[in-house]
């Protein structure tokens, strides 16, 4: 039996988006409180740096250190400017926190001190309604629009407004459709062959970049470029599927959210675009995992039927032999150009 989760790409859907800190924080958010898409709802430290204090340095030429009094405590947390060090004397001199942080050691006349070096700012995402909170980490955001998943991220994330450049599935993104005129877009493009391109963004720049597909040796630079990058249809050179080609295409000047996170089926992250429309009706909220079943519409994701889109016809109850020679469960899937094609069940995306 296999259980496919459904791969997201729905033009009128009710989202239900967690947002979380990378370690715990504080959350600014309560249940039910409606948000934009650029409302901070969370924040947190992050990234470490360790300051010791001597006293040792206050004191005269001569001076026992055994003068020095260690007013903190191993763990404590203390404020910018609170006493640490006291040496006695007329008047007594003392060292104080440079900044917030928490006591990690003490030893004789010396305190090590750990301070936070990074503020984080977690941002909503989308706009729409706190359903959750979850203490110290962030909250569930619900959210109404247009949702495409994808099957790779470079892990980063923006907002902006969506702008296709795309004519048909087959395109190849090129340094001149994103120039300097698409600042502050989130493009729609083809499939991207060289590194040019990619600069070429990062010099406009735009917010996020939305492709069919990405050369795998520009994997390392989409990685270390400063906005999200997400393919809907993975790696190597493949068209836009069908399915998302209609609605990446068809929403231009709309307000979106790219979570260009990293795929992972076994934690359930995936990449996706959410396009949010100000009101909807005839909303359906999105399915969870389920069996394939006949009737259920499908994306192939491999050759030679990679980016089709079909209905399942039936699926066969005995394993089948496959061209290359590997036997494996298939279903019988009508492709949208009338064809029918025996299709391994691992190979399909489930579509709403």
């Amino acid at each position: 039996m296999i259980v496919r989760k459904l791969r997201q790409i729905a033009g009128i859907a009710s989202i239900r988006e967690a947002r979380l800190l990378p370690r715990p924080g504080r959350v600014l958010v309560e249940n039910g409180q409606q948000v934009s898409a650029n409302d901070i709802i969370a924040e947190t430290l992050i990234g470490r740096q360790h300051i010791l204090l001597d006293a040792r340095d206050l004191l005269s030429l001569g001076e026992d250190s055994k003068k020095v009094k260690i007013l903190c405590k191993e763990g404590q947390r203390v404020k910018a400017g609170e006493p640490l060090l006291q040496i006695g004397g007329v008047p007594p001199r003392t060292l104080r926190a440079p900044q917030d942080g928490r006591v990690l050691l003490t030893s004789g006349p010396q305190v090590l001190l750990e301070v936070a070096r990074e503020p984080v700012n977690l941002e909503a995402g989308l706009g729409g309604r706190v359903t959750e909170v979850h203490e110290g980490w962030g909250a569930v955001i619900q959210a109404e629009g247009t949702v495409v998943e994808g099957l790779w991220g470079n892990g980063r994330f923006d907002t902006g407004t969506i702008f296709s450049v795309l004519e048909k599935p087959t395109d190849v993104l090129r340094p001149e459709d994103v120039d300097v005129s698409r600042r502050g877009n989130i493009v729609v493009g083809g499939h991207c062959q060289d590194a040019n391109t990619l600069k070429a963004a990062k010099d406009s720049p735009v917010r996020g970049l939305i492709l069919s597909s990405l050369n795998p040796d520009l994997i390392p630079l989409a990685r270390r470029m400063p906005f999200p990058i997400m393919t809907t249809d993975g790696l190597g050179k493949r068209p836009m599927n069908s399915a998302a080609f209609k609605l990446l295409t068809t929403n231009d000047d709309n307000g979106a959210t790219l979570f260009a996170q990293e795929f992972n089926r076994l934690r359930g992250h995936t990449p996706k675009v959410v396009i949010q429309i100000a009101s909807l009706s005839g909303m359906e909220e999105l399915e969870p995992a389920r069996l394939l079943a006949p009737g259920d519409k499908v994306l192939m994701n491999l050759e030679p039927y990679a980016g089709a889109v079909g209905v399942i016809h039936r699926i066969l109850s005995q394993r089948k032999r496959l061209p290359n020679g590997i036997r494996a469960y298939v279903a019988q899937v009508n492709l949208e150009n009338g064809e029918r094609a025996y299709v391994p069940l691992t190979n399909l995306e489930l579509l709403p």
